[in-house]
C-alpha cells in the first residue's frame, strides 16, 4: 500500500510497512528490515568469561520488509542483505519496536 505524503528532510514519498502497523513508513532512504537469529552452540572456554556472554559477529543479515521511496539501491521486498552489525538501528517507540538500516550501509544482497 503506498502512502502519498512527502518527508519534510528529503522530500521522498515513503511507504506503510503492513507488518509492523498500519502507521508505520520508512522515510529518507531507510530500509525496514527483521534480522535473523542466530542460535549458536555454547563452546566450554578456557578463559573465565561472563555466562551471559555471546561473541557477535561483525555482519549481519536481514530481511527486507520496506523501503522508503527515495532509496536508490536495487532492493525489492523480501531481498536478504548484509551489512556491518554496527549500522543496525533498533528502534523502540510506544509499544512499536523496529529494525531499520539506512541504504548506504547495505554490502550486498544475497
Amino acid at each position: 500500500m503506498k502512502h502519498s505524503t512527502e518527508c519534510r528532510i528529503c522530500q521522498g514519498e515513503a511507504e506503510y510497512i503492513g507488518t509492523l502497523g498500519s502507521s508505520l513508513i520508512f522515510r529518507c532512504r531507510h530500509c525496514g528490515i527483521e534480522t535473523f537469529k542466530k542460535e549458536e552452540p555454547k563452546e566450554e572456554s578456557s578463559i573465565l568469561l561472563p555466562e551471559d556472554y555471546t561473541q557477535k559477529s561483525a555482519f549481519v543479515q536481514a530481511r527486507v520488509l520496506a523501503l522508503a521511496e527515495d532509496c536508490s539501491v536495487c532492493l525489492v521486498r523480501g531481498d536478504i542483505v548484509v551489512f556491518h552489525s554496527s549500522m543496525l538501528q533498533e528502534v523502540q517507540v510506544a509499544n512499536l519496536n523496529f529494525q531499520m538500516v539506512l541504504e548506504n550501509h547495505v554490502m550486498c544482497a544475497l
